[in-house]
């Protein structure tokens, strides 16, 4: 039997204008880190989530780099398109990528109007790997719901590693890319499945993880492997 999975995540009300407050950038440079989140010029979300730049003008023709560390205090930056009077995003609405910090936040042109950046509901457990060893791949796995809060558990064909060296894929997609799991997906109560599952769920994935998406409940995923050695 595999290791089991525990994992929680409670995702505190966002702050639109957590990083940075509402300002405008006369041509390309850096936003102003002044929110009620940053001290020392950092900004510090906890736990990890996704980031948000929301602009008031037409911002579709410039894109933000934002700077920082992710859950694990490495270095990683995501650029991310501008939007027209709406949440710039490289997801929905928000980064791809969870950050622990964020260190700068740079325009590649003027803004139209004013831009402000902070955090949301979301946020993301770690990844966790299976085992490809043992076969066949049998995973069970629940979400537990705490309070008020919706959550997917997603796969990834990807290996979440593979920025590193010598990781077994090295053109694999970072972020790794993410499919929402057919039953625990946008659930806000006690829900459980397996792999492989229902409706077309592959027999195996990379890895898995728990996301929040709305609300600040508390949500557990708990999973275990289990099969036969080859």
């Amino acid at each position: 039997m595999g290791n089991p999975v525990w994992s929680q995540v409670q995702v505190p009300a966002g702050a639109g204008n957590g990083i940075a407050l509402s300002q405008s950038l006369a041509g390309a440079g850096n936003l102003t880190l002044n929110g009620a989140l940053v001290s020392g010029g950092v900004a510090t979300l906890s736990p990890p989530r996704r980031v948000y730049i929301t602009s008031a003008g037409n911002d579709a023709g410039i894109t933000f780099t934002v700077y920082g560390t992710d859950r694990y205090g490495t270095s990683i930056s995501e650029v991310m398109q501008g939007a027209n009077g709406a949440a710039t995003s490289r997801g929905v609405g928000y980064s791809v990528n969870d950050f622990l910090t964020v260190t700068r936040i740079a325009a590649s042109g003027a803004t139209a109007s004013t831009v402000t950046a902070g955090t949301g509901a979301v946020a993301s457990s770690p990844w966790f790997g299976w085992s490809h060893e043992i076969a066949p791949l049998q995973v069970g796995m629940g979400c537990e719901v705490s309070g008020t809060a919706t959550a997917t558990v997603e796969h990834t064909y990807d290996d979440p590693n593979a920025a590193y060296p010598g990781a077994p894929q090295p053109n694999a997609n970072s972020p790794p890319l993410a499919w929402a799991d057919p039953v625990i997906n946008a659930v806000s109560a006690n829900t459980q499945t397996s792999l492989p599952g229902p409706n077309g769920v592959p027999s195996v994935v990379f890895a898995s993880r728990l996301t929040v998406f709305s609300g600040t409940g508390t949500v557990t995923f708990q999973a275990i492997q289990a099969g036969i050695t080859n």
